[in-house]
């Protein structure tokens, strides 16, 4: 444990870490070669023992068609044409199927069996032949006789089919032998990999343990320590010889408290001293705050009183200049109202010159008016002498028959256009006479607006001579008004003076005052720090 004490932390936990990861690297290594060694002997299984089987079955399969083409080829004699192509395809199919065989690396005992397969082939593609052939010629007994058991194409076909037997059963038992193999391979890497995985949780729950102990051990001693100088005993101390952190941390923490303790003993010493002092100074600071308190309220009185004095010469002289404005204002409304009552007066004799030329224009309207209804009733006239002529040409018209159409056509148009005249001219005629009884009530209310012109003009006069006399007046009393407030200007300026005298008097004492509140409240902090210093050193044991 002591050499363990002395390795540094961060350097214990990085090599148990690594430690722990260079085993599950080596139980990843052995999962991985076992899985990938099962792997292999998959795949070798596949490529070397099943797809020869399927190359065998394929190639057995045909051999067993082949047969029955035969018996086909002697029984049904229509259509020995096709079957002899069907058992050529078989013979190629198995060929094909034995080539893939032979490629996919047969062992040397299968390659054994293949020599033998090729022999027993030939023969039985020979026997084929020669069945073939007595069924051609007829000879239908020698070539049931060659297919019967015992025959020469059934010995060779059982030939053919035992070496098949021999090589599919040859590869049934390499894929077993690889299967068993595989199979001791994961028992194998299943046990290994539980063993590896057992020390592994052993070794690191041996280490976690290990560490453990040696970093929080220290560290419970450390915190009771703590604790115990929380509540004011100085006086423990770790004295640990270790040379990691944790070393390093209760050294220091035994040095804090060697430091504390000189600290605190300074301190006691300082307190009574500051104690003593406060106390002086306390009983100073209230001798004169008292003093500052009653000048303070003799100096308020006497502020108040001459603020009330401000209060009403202000309110005199703000009336007093009211008045004034007030006044001044008057005489500017008067002198307005001149004005206005002037441009009233003009305003009027232009507004009476331009009624009578609204006057005469409305009657010269009127005359135009008549003259146009004169005019009217002419064309009214006109159209109705149009309307009878267009009648007699449409008459006409019909009396010439096929050569008055195109006549008629115009007469109809000279009568159409003669109606919308007529019409036109009496809808004109009514608005004329609209127009001549709202030219009649203008020319009316023109004269009336006349009329009250010239009573405006003779009442604006009467007020222009009324609001002179009054403007008179109003000028007088406005003079008299900035005398009064001239004199109220002078009599604020001084009371001002005297308020801000009194104001800079109160602002010193008041200053005095507060300084000599605040060192009277640092006095009382001061001498409460001390008591609380003294209290507080009391709970230390060293």
């Amino acid at each position: 444990m002591t050499i363990l004490n002395n390795i540094k932390i961060g350097f214990k936990l990085v090599v148990s870490f690594l430690f722990m990861a260079l085993l599950l690297v080596g139980v990843a290594l052995i999962g991985y070669f076992s899985m990938r060694t099962i792997n292999t002997n998959l795949t070798n299984m596949f490529k070397y023992d099943v797809q020869p089987i399927q190359y065998l079955g394929s190639a057995t399969e045909y051999v067993y068609k082949l047969r029955g083409d035969q018996y086909k080829y002697m029984v049904i004699e229509s259509d020995r044409v096709a079957i002899a192509t069907a058992m050529q395809q078989d013979i190629d199919l198995v060929n094909t199927n034995m080539d893939l065989y032979k490629n996919s690396g047969p062992t040397p005992e299968e390659q054994v069996f293949l020599k033998n397969f090729d022999a027993t082939w030939l023969d039985y593609q020979s026997e084929i032949t020669n069945v073939k052939n007595f069924v051609d010629s007829g000879n239908m007994p020698s070539a049931i006789a060659e297919m019967k058991d015992g025959g020469k194409a059934s010995n060779a076909r059982k030939a053919v089919s035992d070496v098949m037997a021999k090589l599919t059963q040859a590869n049934v038992d390499s894929a077993n032998k690889l299967n068993s193999d595989s199979d001791v391979i994961f028992d194998n890497s299943q046990k290994t990999l539980a063993i590896i995985s057992l020390i592994t949780v052993l070794l690191a729950i041996g280490m976690g343990f290990l560490l453990s102990n040696s970093i929080t051990g220290p560290l419970q001693k450390g915190v009771y320590v703590m604790q115990e100088m929380s509540q004011g005993h100085i006086g423990n101390r770790l004295n640990m010889e270790r040379k990691d952190e944790i070393g390093v941390l209760t050294r220091a923490m035994d040095q804090m408290s060697d430091r504390v303790r000189e600290m605190l003993a300074s301190i006691s010493d300082a307190s009574v001293n500051l104690t003593s002092a406060t106390a002086e100074i306390l009983a100073a600071t209230t001798q004169q705050s008292s003093g500052a308190s009653e000048q303070s309220a003799a100096i308020s009185q006497t502020t108040t009183t001459v603020e009330e004095v401000k209060a009403s010469s202000e309110q005199a002289a703000m009336r007093a200049q009211d008045v004034a404005t007030a006044s001044q204002r008057t005489v500017e409304v008067a002198r307005s109202g001149q004005s206005s009552v002037q441009a009233t007066i003009d305003s009027m004799a232009m507004i009476k010159e331009r009624v009578e030329g609204i006057s005469e224009n409305l009657l010269a309207l009127s005359d135009q008016t008549q003259q146009i209804g004169e005019i009217i009733s002419t064309v009214n006239e006109i159209a109705s002498q149009s309307n009878m002529l267009a009648l007699n040409a449409s008459v006409e018209a019909a009396r010439a028959g096929e050569h008055g159409k195109g006549f008629a056509v115009v007469a109809t148009e000279v009568r159409s256009l003669a109606e919308q005249s007529r019409q036109a001219t009496e809808q004109i005629k009514a608005i004329l006479s609209e127009i001549q009884k709202a030219t009649n009530s203008t020319v009316m209310a023109t004269e009336e607006g006349v009329k009250g012109v010239d009573r405006g003009v003779q009442l604006s006069m009467q007020s222009r001579e009324s609001i002179e006399q009054l403007a008179a007046v109003i000028n007088e009393s406005a003079q008299v008004a900035a005398q009064v407030v001239a004199s109220g200007q002078q009599q604020q300026t001084g009371i001002d003076q005297i308020s801000l005298a009194m104001q800079n008097i109160n602002q010193v004492t008041m200053q005095s005052l507060a300084s000599t509140r605040q060192t009277e409240k640092s006095a009382q902090g001061l001498n409460e720090l001390a008591r609380k210093m003294s209290e507080i050193l009391a709970q230390y044991r060293f």
